[in-house]
């Protein structure tokens, strides 16, 4: 009937744009998972050079650390 098609018809920018805001929340998600990953990766490096002794290292391992995982140290 043609109920059915006026309906869809006024849903589908909802729909469409339900699947964007989908789309968009992954892609934030998986910004964030990667920039604590980087932070992680940068914390673990320099708690590692401070347990052996090398407190002076911690800054320069952790800067590389998170340079390695995609973080610019600037």
């Amino acid at each position: 009937d043609g109920v059915a098609a006026i309906v869809t018809t006024l849903m589908l920018p909802v729909i469409i744009g339900m699947g964007g805001l989908a789309v968009d929340a992954s892609a934030w998600f998986m910004q964030q998972r990667g920039l604590q990953t980087a932070a992680d990766a940068a914390a673990l490096a320099a708690a590692y050079e401070i347990s052996v002794g090398n407190t002076d290292g911690a800054d320069a391992a952790a800067r590389r650390e998170a340079e390695n995982n995609g973080l610019s140290a600037a």
